[in-house]
């Protein structure tokens, strides 16, 4: 073998180190780029969750809010309809007022708004309940005597707690 050959094929060699070299530092930058492509989709993965999270909650907010001011509308619509059922009206119109509420219900129940339904009589329960006034008289069960404003519920917590009067029994 003459020295040219020997050259030959150091360079040949060397080439191919140089090829190897460079395939290997284009794998790690196709590597590098790669872990950069999936730590940025995880990355928006995680916003979109957090986004899709905070919507969640600012409807529900907004939802709960509104229906803390319709309360009072709903107190009046109440007392209206208890006064409607004690009158002699007209059949058309008392079959109308009776749609209405049940139409009006069916959207309170579609907001997942309920109305809390105690009835003079029942036991006294201190998480869904304020007492107005107690009567003094002896017993060891505490009784609704009187409600006096009807509690509801929003998404299964108190929106606001029915006022009552209690007895003991």
């Amino acid at each position: 073998m003459s020295k040219d050959d020997k050259k030959n094929g150091q360079n040949v060699d060397l080439n191919q180190a140089d090829e190897q070299l460079k395939t290997t530092e284009s794998d790690q930058v196709i590597l590098a780029l790669t872990a950069d492509l999936q730590r940025q989709r995880a990355d928006f993965e995680n916003y979109r969750k957090r986004v899709d999270g905070d919507l969640k909650f600012a409807k529900k907010s907004g939802e709960k809010n509104f229906a803390k001011k319709v309360l009072p509308l709903l107190d009046v619509f109440d007392s209206i309809f208890r006064g409607l059922e004690n009158q002699n009206l007209d059949q058309n119109f008392a079959k109308g007022v009776q749609l209405a509420k049940k139409n009006f219900d069916k959207t309170l129940s579609e907001m997942d708004l309920e109305k809390m339904n105690y009835v003079v009589s029942d036991e006294f329960d201190h998480e869904k309940m304020f007492a107005i006034s107690a009567d003094e008289t002896e017993g060891e069960t505490e009784v609704i005597s009187e409600i006096l404003q009807p509690g509801y519920i929003y998404g299964g917590e108190v929106l606001r707690p029915a006022m009552v009067k209690i007895t003991r029994k």
